[in-house]
């Protein structure tokens, strides 16, 4: 039974993530591991603030933006 649930909620994750600019998966598995032992809030905070700058900037994260207005750009 434990097995189905873990099964179904990993391929909806998937299947979400899937749709989702790669840069911003992989900051938040970045943001997730360097967050995870951090004891105090102003570190997470400032981790966090200095992965959104990156990523910003890329073109996969234009890409993200511009299909929210329908207009489909590839991810690279």
């Amino acid at each position: 039974m434990y097995v189905y649930h873990a099964q179904y909620h990993s391929t909806r994750t998937i299947n979400y993530m899937s749709n989702r600019s790669p840069d911003s998966v992989e900051a938040t598995k970045e943001l997730f591991q360097s967050t995870w032992v951090a004891s105090d809030e102003p570190t997470c905070l400032k981790i966090e603030t200095d992965l959104q700058i990156k990523l910003i900037a890329t073109w996969n994260q234009v890409a993200a933006s511009g299909r929210q207005f329908g207009v489909s750009l590839p991810y690279f």
